[in-house]
């Protein structure tokens, strides 16, 4: 039984990591004027408009994914009294805070969706760790 929640979990996360991956092009596909698609249907003849292309994610932002839990491990040590509700919830917030103190100190592009994506995924991250400890070693067949 616990072999089936890891591997949920697992799922889950992969899941997480892979919206995280096309966050930026569903995001930057809709990034094209109502005006300039309400033009081109009324003139056939007037240039179409096209999304820009949508950047890949960068080093930095695949490390949110994996720095956001040793953050939030570090804020629940300082901070004992938090509820452990919170810290979840919170979780993508600091990956979008990640993601912007990234930006600022590289000059990389700045997409506060991969980083609130990667934040969750971060979640998902811990709890599959946590879980594959519980489960321990295989049986031996």
């Amino acid at each position: 039984m616990k072999n089936t929640s890891v591997l949920r979990l697992v799922l889950a996360s992969a899941a997480l990591a892979a919206a995280a991956l096309f966050a930026p092009s569903i995001v930057n596909a809709q990034a094209v004027p109502a005006d300039a698609l309400l033009a081109s249907v009324a003139d056939p003849a007037a240039p179409t408009v096209a999304a820009p292309e949508a950047a890949p994610l960068t080093l930095q932002q695949s490390l949110i994914a994996v720095l956001t839990p040793l953050i939030i491990a570090g804020i629940k040590l300082a901070i004992p009294k938090i509820p452990r509700v919170w810290l979840p919830i919170m979780a993508p917030f600091l990956g979008m805070l990640i993601e912007y103190i990234s930006h600022l100190l590289t000059g990389s592009t700045l997409n506060v969706w991969a980083g609130l994506a990667l934040g969750a995924a971060g979640v998902g991250l811990r709890e599959a760790v946590t879980q594959i400890k519980k489960a321990g070693p295989p049986a031996a067949a």
